[in-house]
């Protein structure tokens, strides 16, 4: 479940009482809206984030324990300062009391949200399993007299009703992806009539839509009446027409009621709006007495604001950067357009929407936007696929021949220029077969594109730059170059990484070493840094596949190949695990200590002792060691501890591994290969302290493990790589009878799946050669 609150301050103040008053004197020109989001779903009981899609019971929704979490957090507030709860937090609100209670509040809000406590005591017995985050809508009026003299309640109470309206709107767009049901809670609208309110007021709020209420029982202040204004069908009908379809049921409106101190108004009141209107009146109490200029950096420090605030209409890559502050209306309908056309793969009018007529921008925003262009034009920069960059050289070349090469064309072709050669140096290890293949037709269109602006900037028509042409000019010639002479085959790529999957080291190491030598022209070629950027990105990636092989057939003094590879795109946990596994492999004891604990995130370097892995494991149990653990890092603890420090092993030991692969929270999809390899290798520890009970056990999971899989499910049978680990084990058990026969089964099964294989040996060992480096 998904509780989204909303809490309003500043200049609202005139058409909303807000359930945590800002000090009168305090006279903002800065209209808050903060939207309070509590996710229930953060977390299972059990780890299992498939249960959710299948209505799994075992799934804790602790939103009504968090309620509770709330009004004790309340309650211990108001002991502090020795008032009587929950009254106080209602009747006292403008007395001389209000600002000790209110700066109470501030000072302990953020341990709250953040941590669950109070005073750094928790304050129920159920750990919190959600976790919160706030967006904000801020608008800013003009300061001068005359304007605030119009800006009358119905004035405001428009805005207000506006900027909800788009708050909503954009907050669906934002949490639409956050799975389970989402319950928006809005604030009732209520303003007290007392004596000193105009008549001519009174009728402004009837007119407004507001009714006449008597104040419930329990209240205590200086009006006994007041209106009161619900938006509840408004924001429904609103939202009904924005929600796609598979979102129709998911999202829910709730009005709140603005008495929560009330000792007997119970039913109704949203303890997250009270949170909600707390943190809206931190903040302007942070901001009320800074320029608009100075709001920014202000922000910015404020810790709370760091913790736990996120920007809206961006994905979760961006939204927790401070210095993206979400504003109402003036030029920002610009950056959700740009945002949009991202999405749509459709760079031309993304970058063109940022680049555009921007006069709609208020000067109070300038600042702020400035910031917004610079931090998407990076994202976008760095997030552009080949597909989408294909289509948008092309539109490009197809406006500049319908207009000739104009002005306005020399940023947008500096913003492709980013995204291709941003795009070409990227990781290839780990991009996927498709957007490789791809990469072949992307190279068409570079060259075709720098061609094209080559010759637009030679029209005598057109605009013309010695720079950009220089630039161009050889941006066409590298990449032609390329082409021409088939430097760049991205098939070739995936064809290395085939073998790689398949085992077929010699075609592997043969292709790697060809495509790395060829590589060398490239760069040699280069005349700007970023052209020789890419030459050296590819180069890295073969010599990173060539020196896998020479480690799949156990070449000596490798480490220094794997130190050099640090500098390339490939991702350093990728480097580190093959590098690792083939310290295992060559029994290098003390390279394998040297960087295991980097590999892990352990910030300590210099532990070298021969038995420090134990104790890297117990800081993982204790939770010393904040990182998550992924399924290659598991498989290089285990099959380290086996093939590494296996004569280092006591009783205490297993025991503390035992407990660190039951309870260790794996970061990453399941990896089913890895996991079966993990299973065999803790059933050989286990062998070494009889413990019968743990290899029956794990020697089962190998081939429960095996059954969850998609191919298992297909055919129902067993892979070859599952019944190879199968076997080791009941080879290692003893359980030889027959054995030779069932590794010549295995054989018939694998050969029959790849026919490219050649036996030139006993069963057991072309099965052991096969994989001779994942599997000693």
């Amino acid at each position: 479940m998904i509780t989204i609150a909303i809490g309003s301050a500043g200049r609202f103040a005139s058409v909303r009482e807000s359930m945590v008053p800002i000090d009168e004197l305090i006279d903002s020109d800065i209209s808050i809206l903060i939207s309070l989001v509590y996710d229930s779903n953060s977390f299972s009981r059990f780890n299992n984030h498939d249960s959710l899609d299948s209505g799994d019971s075992d799934w804790l929704d602790d939103t009504d324990i968090e309620r509770e979490r709330i009004r004790e957090y309340l309650y211990y507030c108001c002991q502090d300062l020795g008032i009587k709860y929950p009254e106080g937090l209602f009747n006292l609100r403008g007395s001389i009391f209000w600002p000790k209670i209110q700066d109470h509040l501030f000072k302990s809000i953020e341990e709250f949200l953040v941590f669950g406590t109070y005073a750094r005591r928790p304050l129920l017995s159920t750990a919190r399993t959600g976790n919160y985050r706030f967006y904000e809508l801020l608008n800013y009026s003009f300061s001068d007299k005359k304007s605030k003299l119009e800006e009358t309640g119905r004035y405001i109470h428009h805005r207000y009703i506006s900027m909800i309206q788009d708050f909503v709107k954009r907050l669906y767009s934002t949490t639409k992806n956050f799975k389970g049901i989402k319950y928006i809670e809005l604030p009732n609208k209520y303003m007290g009539i007392d004596s000193s309110r105009k008549k001519l007021d009174e009728q402004d709020f009837w007119e407004m839509g507001y009714r006449l209420i008597k104040n419930p029982i329990g209240y205590r202040g200086s009006c006994s009446s007041g209106f009161l204004g619900e938006d509840k069908n408004f924001i429904e009908a609103s939202l009904e027409n924005i929600l796609d379809s598979e979102d129709k049921g998911v999202y829910s409106v709730r009005s709140q009621s603005p008495f929560i101190g009330c000792p007997y108004q119970s039913v109704g009141v949203s303890e997250f709006v009270f949170l909600a209107d707390l943190i809206g009146a931190y903040i302007l109490s942070k901001i009320f007495n800074n320029s608009d200029i100075e709001i920014l950096e202000v922000l910015k420090n404020i810790s709370l604001y760091k913790s736990l605030h996120y920007a809206l209409d961006v994905p979760e890559y961006l939204a927790k950067n401070t210095s993206l502050i979400n504003w109402y209306q003036g030029g920002f309908e610009i950056l959700q357009t740009s945002i949009s056309e991202f999405y749509n793969r459709d760079y031309f009018n993304c970058f063109s929407s940022l680049m555009g007529d921007n006069r709609a921008i208020y000067w109070y925003q300038r600042e702020s936007f400035e910031i917004w262009i610079t931090i998407l034009t990076q994202f976008f920069v760095s997030h552009c696929t080949p597909q989408g960059l294909i289509l948008s050289l092309t539109n490009t070349i197809i406006k500049i021949k319908e207009q000739g090469f104009k002005y306005q064309f020399v940023d947008m072709v500096d913003f492709l220029d980013k995204c291709i050669f941003e795009l070409m140096k990227r990781d290839y290890f780990l991009r996927s077969h498709f957007d490789i293949k791809i990469l072949n037709q992307l190279l068409d269109s570079i060259v075709d594109f720098y061609g094209h602006i080559k010759d637009a900037l030679s029209e005598p028509s057109g605009y013309s730059n010695e720079t950009i042409y220089d630039i161009v000019e050889s941006h066409f010639q590298f990449f032609q170059f390329i082409k021409k002479n088939g430097l760049c085959d991205f098939n070739d790529i995936n064809r290395c990484k085939d073998f790689l999957l398949n085992r077929d080291i010699n075609n592997l190491i043969v292709l790697a070493a060809e495509c790395k030598h060829s590589h060398l022209k490239a760069i040699k070629y280069s005349k700007f840094g970023n052209e020789e950027d890419i030459a050296k990105e590819l180069q890295g990636f073969f010599s990173f596949i060539l020196t896998i092989g020479k480690a799949f057939e156990g070449e000596k003094n490798l480490n220094t190949d794997f130190n050099r590879l640090m500098k390339t795109q490939i991702p350093k946990e990728e480097i580190y695990f093959y590098w690792l596994m083939y310290c295992i492999d060559q029994n290098d004891h003390n390279t394998f200590a040297k960087y295991i604990g980097i590999y892990l995130g352990e910030s300590n370097k210099n532990l070298l002792k021969p038995y420090f892995i134990f104790d890297l494991i117990d800081k993982i149990n204790k939770k010393k060691i904040s990182n998550r653990i992924n399924y290659k890092q598991l498989l290089v603890i285990v099959k380290g501890v086996y093939l590494l420090y296996y004569e280092y092993l006591t009783v205490d030991n297993w025991y503390v591994l035992k407990t660190f692969i039951k309870n260790i929270p794996l970061n990453a999809d399941k990896n089913n290969d890895i996991l079966r390899l993990v299973y065999k290798y803790m059933s050989f520890i286990a062998l070494k302290f009889h413990d019968k009970k743990s290899v029956t056990l794990y020697k089962k999971l190998i081939l429960e493990n095996e059954r969850d899989t998609i191919e298992y499910k297909k055919t129902k049978k067993y892979s070859y790589n599952c019944l190879y680990q199968y076997l080791q084990i009941l080879e290692a058990i003893g359980k030889t009878d027959n054995i030779n026969d069932l590794y010549k089964r295995l054989c018939k099964q694998l050969l029959e799946e790849n026919k490219s294989l050649i036996i030139k040996r006993s069963s057991k060992l072309f099965l052991s050669s096969i994989y001779r480096y994942i599997d000693n």
